[in-house]
């Protein structure tokens, strides 16, 4: 089984230490990415695990150590013993990136506009459909027709889609 060491890295220099660490002929090393929408309303591309990346020394034979200059503050310790993950976990990361196209996506929520017509999937209001007012963080407001009148639900992010 192998292991992987967790290096932790300078805040927001993860590249620029895989890049070290590559230049110094550790060749197996994993920098999980991921998009999330941001409150600029543009998809940003950032490290999975901000400040960690996944570093394998078996065939180099040695542990990278403190890197400053190249954004690598060390390995990640508790104690006296080191930040370890197995094998298993990358495994499944990886399988997880290669099943997203090589970058998780966080916060699939879409953004509607306002009078957009959507339908609920999900809870006590599926199958109905309505129109978007309003999105919050984990919630969207909705008009649905109920009782012969439009009234405001909200609705969890994840049980909205919308309707073409």
């Amino acid at each position: 089984m192998k292991l992987w060491y967790v290096v932790e890295c300078i805040a927001r220099q993860e590249r620029k230490a895989v890049a070290a660490l590559l230049a110094e002929g550790y060749q197996h090393t994993l920098l999980p990415m991921c998009k999330s929408w941001e409150y600029k309303r543009s998809w940003e591309e950032q490290p999975w695990f901000p400040r960690y990346l996944f570093v394998n020394c078996e065939q180099y034979g040695r542990k990278p150590g403190r890197d400053t200059r190249n954004g690598i503050v060390g390995l990640l310790r508790f104690g006296d013993s080191l930040g370890i993950v197995s094998d298993e976990v990358i495994a499944a990361i990886r399988a997880r990136l290669k099943e997203e196209g090589g970058c998780i996506v966080l916060n699939r929520r879409a953004y509607y506009r306002n009078g957009q017509k959507l339908a609920i999937s999900d809870g006590p209001f599926a199958g109905h459909e309505g129109l978007f007012v309003r999105s919050a963080q984990h919630r969207s407001a909705a008009l649905l027709d109920l009782i012969g009148k439009s009234m405001r639900v909200r609705i969890p992010v994840e049980a909205v889609r919308a309707v073409s």
